[in-house]
């Protein structure tokens, strides 16, 4: 064997091991998204090493040319389907209120951020002001 057979059989190998790996991901992992990461990333470099260690096993024949396009085209499509099943889950399921976070963007009234300067987390202005948020308890407790 030489050397150059050794390098692709150790690609070939290894990409191997990534779509082994990336499979063991998609049974263990605990939710959709991460077993679709799991899934997509395995997938498009698993393939690339393969491919790039089958381009080295034939040479440069028109044979290496199609199998570099079909490396390209897997590439190009698979993490852009893995991102649009992800957004299309994400739309159907309401993940971490991510609808939500749409409608108050495209609200007419837009909303002030006011930054906590002890370091905490930013606050809509509404709730920002403690006093307000005190008024508010006691004007429900006046209602019973």
């Amino acid at each position: 064997m030489s050397a150059l057979e050794i390098i692709a059989v150790v690609l070939i190998a290894a990409g191997w091991i990534f779509l082994a790996i990336g499979a063991c991901g998609v049974i263990r992992f605990p939710d959709f998204y991460t077993r679709l990461h799991a899934a997509g990333v395995g997938d498009s470099f698993g393939a690339m090493l393969m491919t790039v260690g089958m381009v080295l096993l034939t040479g440069l024949h028109l044979l290496s040319v199609k199998i570099l396009l079909i490396d390209l085209f897997i590439l190009l499509t698979n993490p852009l389907g893995t991102n649009l099943i992800i957004i299309g889950a994400i739309r159907a399921n309401n993940y971490q209120g991510y609808n939500n976070k749409k409608i108050a963007i495209r609200s007419e009234k837009p909303m002030e951020i006011v930054v906590d300067p002890s370091g905490g987390a930013a606050l809509p202005a509404e709730s920002a002001d403690p006093e307000e948020e005190q008024g508010g308890e006691e004007d429900a407790g006046n209602d019973h």
